[in-house]
């Protein structure tokens, strides 16, 4: 398959079954607007490992190719503009954002983005819960550990 081709999701992210953080992160940014080649970018993995990924979710049915592009919903981060999101959750995502970005790069904003926020404000186990989904994007545990003493101060 070409590095030009656009794959789209044919499941939401609820139906995944992927422990693979990779996968996890191809899976969310494949939006039926990026190329493979935008994708395997914002994900920092190589392209043939990607390729590889990407095709075994399109035969186990989570990806198809897009024939022309598709409209995203509105981003969670997107949605949290709202007034009735407190600024302090908006800060809290935000910094995930950016402390995950230091070990997966830009996808980060992506995947912080595709998390389902609906509450007004966060409580401590709320984000103890995203501080942990987060975490698991990281493949190489020693980087997890950094990520998580890096959020946890």
């Amino acid at each position: 398959m070409p590095v030009s081709a656009i794959p789209k999701k044919r499941v939401e992210i609820s139906a995944l079954s992927l422990s693979n953080s990779k996968a996890r992160r191809l899976f969310i940014l494949a939006d039926g607007k990026r190329t493979i080649a935008q994708i395997l970018s914002l994900a920092k993995i190589g392209e043939q490992e990607g390729l590889e990924i990407i095709n075994n979710m399109v035969d186990i049915g989570f990806l198809e190719f897009a024939t022309k592009s598709t409209d995203r919903q509105p981003s969670a981060i997107a949605q949290s503009s709202s007034p009735l999101i407190k600024d302090s959750t908006r800060n809290f995502l935000d910094t995930m954002s950016k402390e995950l970005a230091k070990f997966i790069g830009p996808a980060a904003r992506i995947i912080v983005d595709d998390l389902d926020i609906s509450a007004n404000e966060l409580g401590a186990g709320e984000q103890q819960q995203i501080i942990e989904t987060l975490a698991q994007e990281i493949d190489d545990l020693n980087a997890r550990k950094r990520f998580l003493a890096a959020v946890e101060k």
